[in-house]
């Protein structure tokens, strides 16, 4: 194949283990066998890599490289978004989390990511919309999201996902928090006592699987769990069940699909909703989904 004219590469020096810098030359190397430009520009604090990707689109760049965790790839999405002729993304999975990239069977290693990925394949993607802002995978109410933003930037240098989990478990042991919603999905509703509510894009979240569906990555619908009111050990089952990918038949979790969902409290509570791991806007929420808006490049290994 011959090489495209150019890619933005947008990396947060900040994700992970904050080693991003220390790829450039080894990046640079390799996108240079299919990029005759590789331009790149690092992030200095939240919200930079969405302005740099919408620069980018304005410049006709024909790709862009996010290089950092899910919070970066968010942001880099949410300036792609508004533009009817975006670039194509390349994702480079360089911090905690990286589901997406998980899901499109690209490499984790740092040092053959680039190898992992077909410049002659790509995939358009759903994309969530939750008021104004974008989500990749995944957006959450309840204890899961809490504790992960409870985790500092620290912790998740030192410890990576284990920080992630190892709080999540300490919060649902501590603490047996609940919320009354009403959540309708294209005029299905639900109203009760809730303790997590997870919105999906995708068919997958790590290892989790679709119950009974066939959905995919661009079907243009949203999945929808509720976890209903429950005991802690409840909870905790569920959550190993979520980990292993099987939640095929819980009477303690509702499953809905659509395309237009909103979200309300329905008591005096502020709830924020969490976005790919980050803060989210305040309830009450409309969120709809983006049918193949973002185009991305697939791992070699992906099928589907």
């Amino acid at each position: 194949m011959g090489r495209y004219s150019n890619i933005k590469v947008i990396a947060n020096p900040q994700s992970g283990k904050s080693d991003s810098k220390d790829f450039e030359e080894l990046i640079k190397e390799q996108l240079s066998k299919y990029y005759k430009t590789v331009d790149f520009e690092y992030t200095k604090e939240v919200g930079d890599a969405t302005i740099i990707a919408a620069k980018a689109c304005e410049d006709n760049y024909h790709s862009i490289c996010s290089v950092g965790g899910d919070g970066t790839l968010s942001e880099v999405i949410e300036g792609m978004v508004k533009y009817e002729k975006s670039p194509k993304l390349v994702i480079f999975p360089a911090g905690t989390g990286n589901i997406m990239s998980k899901s499109l069977k690209i490499g984790q290693n740092k040092k053959t990511v680039i190898n992992s990925i077909d410049f002659t394949k790509t995939k358009k993607i759903d994309i969530g919309k939750a008021g104004e802002k974008v989500f990749s995978f995944a957006l959450s109410i309840g204890q899961i999201p809490e504790a992960i933003n409870e985790v500092t930037n620290e912790e998740k240098e030192k410890n990576g996902f284990f920080a992630y989990f190892s709080n999540l478990l300490k919060r649902l042991i501590r603490k047996r928090k609940t919320h009354y919603l009403r959540v309708i999905v294209d005029g299905k509703e639900y109203e009760g006592k809730v303790d997590h509510l997870l919105i999906l894009v995708s068919d997958k979240f790590g290892n989790l699987n679709i119950p009974n569906e066939e959905s995919s990555i661009d079907d243009g619908y949203l999945n929808v769990y509720i976890l209903k009111k429950g005991a802690i050990f409840e909870k905790l089952r569920v959550g190993i069940e979520v980990i292993i990918g099987n939640l095929l038949d819980n009477e303690n979790v509702e499953y809905m699909k659509g395309k237009n969902i909103r979200i309300e409290s329905l008591n005096s509570e502020k709830i924020n909703v969490d976005l790919d791991g980050d803060r989210g806007p305040r309830l009450p929420l409309d969120v709809s989904i983006l049918n193949k808006n973002i185009e991305v490049f697939t791992g070699k290994k992906y099928i589907k």
